[in-house]
């Protein structure tokens, strides 16, 4: 019996320059999209997103997240449009900021609506007091446990089985790295100049309240979300569960063991296919996951290859 049709929509972490630049060139229905979401960008902004996200760039990393928070949402949105019209989803998974793509892809939200709410979200959090970092460290959940009392971070999220996204303040930063190599774990950048999903951000949780979640007009959705803040399915967002986006802690593989199975045809839309990195290590590498954006190959080939696949197989 054939599985369900699952598409992934991932977070900070995800953005990489030229992310989504082939799509652009080439796809059409892309490219309107993009284009759409550039005019919004620039009336609010008074500049270019595109400009920014397509330059070749090889000396430093995308991580200025007025272009990352709404450079993700716009090329994950842009992926679901084209996919959509040939693969209808039975199911979305967002994470982290990935969860407001798929509220946009459900009809929760409207696109243009979800893509202002991110471009907010970057100027709250750029202009916030609140300086920190999200680190990624190959380590296992129980064996962190036995240490938290000697560091000064917080496990904001369980994104496979062996490596772990620890939370921190700047002013603590230097201590908790030094830490870690001490004691032999390995560290990977995220380039995530934020504590996302941290207690570190709850004195913002007022003004978010304010300027995001007051001004977003909630509609029962049209495709099922697995919610990674709420840990369920749901077609229904309330107003307080907005702000859990952003802080509640993320347990990826409980999520994913719980309600994806490896039949399943699951699509990977972020802007590096880092998901689908993820759930192969969560459902094992026979999983039918496909990812579209990699830095290497042709993007506009995997998604042809994905929809004459799909064609050929149900229709």
């Amino acid at each position: 019996m054939a599985g369900k049709n699952v598409f992934l929509f991932g977070g900070q972490g995800s953005a990489v320059y030229q992310m989504g630049l082939e799509l652009y060139n080439e796809y059409e229905d892309f490219k309107r999209i993009m284009d759409e979401f550039e005019d919004i960008y620039q009336k609010e902004m008074g500049f270019s997103l595109l400009n920014e996200i397509f330059k070749k760039e090889n000396k430093k990393p995308l991580d200025d997240i007025t272009f990352t928070h709404p450079g993700i949402f716009a090329v994950e949105y842009a992926l679901f449009s084209c996919l959509s019209k040939k693969i209808y989803p039975d199911l979305l998974l967002g994470s982290s900021l990935g969860e407001f793509s798929s509220m946009a892809a459900s009809g929760i939200i409207s696109k243009e609506e979800g893509f202002l709410s991110v471009i907010e979200q970057a100027r709250l959090i750029k202009n916030s007091h609140i300086k920190g970092e999200l680190i990624s460290v190959f380590l296992k959940k129980r064996d962190f446990l036995k240490l938290e009392d000697e560091i000064d971070a917080e496990i904001v999220a369980n994104n496979c089985s062996k490596i772990l996204i620890l939370a921190t303040l700047n002013s603590n930063e230097k201590k908790v790295k030094e830490f870690i190599t001490n004691n032999k774990m390995m560290i990977f950048e995220t380039n995530v100049h934020f504590p996302f999903h941290s207690s570190y951000i709850d004195s913002m949780k007022e003004q978010f309240t304010d300027k995001i979640s007051k001004k977003l007009s909630l509609k029962p959705g049209n495709i099922p979300i697995l919610s990674c803040s709420k840990e369920c399915q749901t077609l229904e967002y309330k107003r307080e569960d907005i702000w859990n986006i952003i802080r509640n802690p993320m347990n990826l593989p409980q999520i994913i063991e719980n309600n994806i199975e490896k039949s399943d045809l699951i699509l990977d839309l972020s802007p590096n296919s880092m998901m689908e990195v993820f759930v192969k290590d969560i459902l094992g590498r026979d999983t039918r996951i496909k990812g579209i954006c990699k830095i290497a190959g042709s993007s506009l080939k995997r998604l042809e290859d994905i929809l004459n696949i799909y064609q050929k197989e149900f229709c």
